[in-house]
Order: C-alpha cells, then sequence, then structure tokens
C-alpha cells in the first residue's frame, strides 16, 4: 500500500499589517470553504487521518475547516514555521528535515504551511514559490506530486 500526504497551502492572509500574525482575508476564507467542498466531493477527506499546521493563525485559520470536516483538531507544529527573519538556512533546513524524516511515511497527513515550506518537505525544491497558490492543495502519493486546485475547479464550472 502507498502513501498519501497532503500538503495545504494556507489560505490567503489578512494584509492589513504585514508585520502581525494575521489571518485570513475574505478571499482566504473563501478558498477554504472551496478547500472543503473539494475534499469532500472527491472522496479525499476520508484518506485524511491527521491534521498538522504551522502556529501561524492563517493556517491555523486553513487548517480549522479541514479539521471539522474530518472531525479532529488540527496539531501544532512550529517545525513547520515558515523561514524566520534571522533564522539560517541551515537551521531552517534542518527543522523542516527533523520533522520530515518523522512524518513523511505516515499517510493520510494532512498539513497546512508556508510556501517557503512545502515545496522543502516534498523535496521539490526547484519549484517556484508563486505556483504553489495559496489554497492550493497538492497531493504525494508514491512519491509523485499532483497539484490539485480547488480555485480552478470550482472556477472551471462557471
Amino acid at each position: 500500500m502507498g502513501t498519501t500526504l497532503f500538503l495545504i497551502r494556507h489560505a490567503h492572509r489578512d494584509k492589513s499589517d504585514p508585520d502581525a500574525n494575521n489571518g485570513i482575508s475574505k478571499k482566504g476564507q473563501d478558498q477554504c470553504f472551496q478547500l472543503v467542498d473539494f475534499l469532500k466531493r472527491t472522496g479525499r477527506a476520508v484518506q485524511i487521518t491527521e491534521l498538522i499546521s504551522s502556529p501561524k493563525l492563517r493556517c491555523l485559520e486553513t487548517a480549522f475547516p479541514v479539521g471539522k470536516l474530518i472531525r479532529q483538531s488540527p496539531l501544532v507544529d512550529p517545525r513547520i514555521d515558515e523561514q524566520g527573519k534571522d533564522e539560517k538556512d541551515a537551521t531552517f533546513e534542518k527543522r523542516l528535515w527533523d520533522f520530515w524524516s518523522e512524518k513523511s511515511r505516515q499517510s493520510g497527513l494532512a498539513l497546512v504551511s508556508h510556501g517557503d515550506v512545502l515545496p522543502r518537505l516534498a523535496g521539490f525544491e526547484h519549484l517556484q514559490v508563486d505556483k504553489i497558490l495559496k489554497g492550493q492543495l497538492l497531493v504525494l502519493e508514491n512519491g509523485k506530486i499532483r497539484y490539485l486546485n480547488p480555485l480552478k475547479v470550482l472556477e472551471s464550472k462557471a
């Protein structure tokens, strides 16, 4: 049996104070609604066995609706937080590696994190950060990544 991991970039953040630990914006709330709807419609929600979030408020607010859907509270793990302003690259990479080496074989794991974290966790550092859209779901199945963008799926039906 293979391993399936769900990587979710946090939804659009409230940018009223760019230096604050802001939650998500109205646009981000819509993205969360669409993400949850997508997980329900595609049957992917039942595959999620554990939900882990970065401690940032925008990640938690993205994770809460998914948690409600799967009837689990998101666990917070600071190791999948974005790189700190004064954090050295080596320290950041080690933190991510420690998390990934512990959790990457756990099928059904869903992570809510940041655009600078997700490509590194999945071993796809060559991906451009702007190609992982806010609110986007990436599914890593047996080492292969699939971009699933609930927003595009819903918009294409209009």
